[in-house]
């Protein structure tokens, strides 16, 4: 199979050359930093699972089938080692309370901290913007996340791209562990780079599991403290993600209540039209906005409804399994346990219905 090598990238056809490069400023010391990336022209990501990782990737164009394209998510500054998500790389911290002011010090002065400097430099020896390496991959996303860690107002605060690049970072344990020699190339080499972190990082995140769990708590934090979310657009999505999230880590019940929420604020929002005295333009901005958003309610709920169906079923299995052990106790007992091991509602009543005493009706008077 054809691979293509960076080093003929110049002398490719446009069409052949699936590397695109971008060059931005860096916001911490300022000098132009150069991303390589695989052109969206050259692939299609499809199938995504309930927490939107693209199960499915097809390539365009032929020849190119052993790369990665979320391995060249990150953009790394060479020059002083910060590290973003490309599309946020010149300003990482847009519309936070943290300015860009003392973001630009607190993390000019973290990047010069020894500790921090032997981390950084740890995981980008080496790097290669060009390199398709899964090793690499790992180590620029932990940098990333690593660096943005050490800004307590990132963390209390801001910390939507704290759960992104966790959730990212989910996605790359995720894309080694479905493929046999992924699995048995890469995963050693990531339980080697956790296992050195460790000692200046004691609960790095070291496996998917702890990722998604991570990006949830993060991604709740940033709902309830985050000025970046600064629309009802916004607000819906980050909901929706969180649902999303809640599905994947096998919390329906929590799912369901965030889905309730994003309906509410679209109700209210519809409610708010009727007494707008807002422009017939400004107007039609609202419901265009409220249609889109109504969508993405109802693309989770469907989603959320496959979820639901299947947690209803474990939930009676449980609950027959409790009957069997306490069938000779009374039903109002029995129905205090089965709540008690966090039986639904609901389905306490379906398993233990509930003793309908039938009135005779008038004639029973006389009998």
């Amino acid at each position: 199979m054809y691979k293509p090598s960076f080093n003929n990238i110049e002398n490719q056809s446009t069409k052949l050359n699936p590397f695109g490069k971008a060059t931005y400023k860096c916001p911490i010391c300022e000098n132009p930093t150069v991303h390589i990336s695989i052109k969206n022209s050259f692939y299609l990501e499809s199938d995504p699972d309930v927490d939107l990782y693209p199960r499915k990737l097809t390539w365009l164009k032929k020849g190119f089938e052993d790369y990665y394209p979320r391995n060249y998510y990150m953009c790394y500054c060479s020059m002083c080692s910060f590290t973003s998500g490309y599309h946020l790389f010149e300003e990482p911290i847009k519309d936070c309370t943290i300015t860009s002011y003392k973001f630009k010090k607190t993390m000019k002065n973290l990047l010069s901290e020894p500790r921090i400097k032997m981390v950084a430099g740890y995981l980008s020896d080496n790097f290669d913007g060009r390199s398709n390496d899964f090793s690499q991959a790992f180590k620029i996303h932990y940098l990333a996340l690593f660096e943005l860690l050490q800004i307590e107002e990132i963390v209390k605060n801001d910390s939507l791209n704290l759960g992104r690049y966790l959730l990212r970072l989910a996605w790359l344990f995720r894309d080694i562990a479905k493929n046999d020699i992924l699995k048995n190339n890469f995963l050693p080499k990531v339980k080697s780079i956790t296992q050195w972190l460790k000692k200046y990082w004691p609960d790095v995140p070291k496996d998917e599991d702890i990722c998604l769990k991570k990006a949830l708590e993060y991604y709740k934090n940033a709902l309830e403290h985050s000025t970046a979310i600064t629309t009802e657009h916004n607000l819906i999505m980050a909901i929706l993600l969180i649902a999303r999230l809640l599905m994947k880590n096998g919390q329906i019940p929590e799912a369901k209540w965030y889905i309730s929420q994003s309906r509410e604020i679209i109700s209210k929002l519809e409610k708010s039209i009727n007494i707008s005295k807002e422009s017939i333009e400004k107007t039609s901005e609202i419901l265009s906005d409220i249609k889109r958003m109504t969508m993405s309610v109802d693309d989770v709920r469907n989603i959320f409804e496959n979820y639901w169906a299947l947690y209803e079923k474990k939930q009676l299995e449980k609950g027959r399994n409790i009957l069997k052990i306490y069938k000779n106790k009374p039903p109002e007992k029995i129905r205090e346990i089965l709540l008690a091991n966090k039986i639904e509602h609901n389905l306490v009543y379906t398993l233990v219905p509930a003793q309908v005493h039938k009135k005779g009706g008038i004639f029973s008077f006389f009998s």
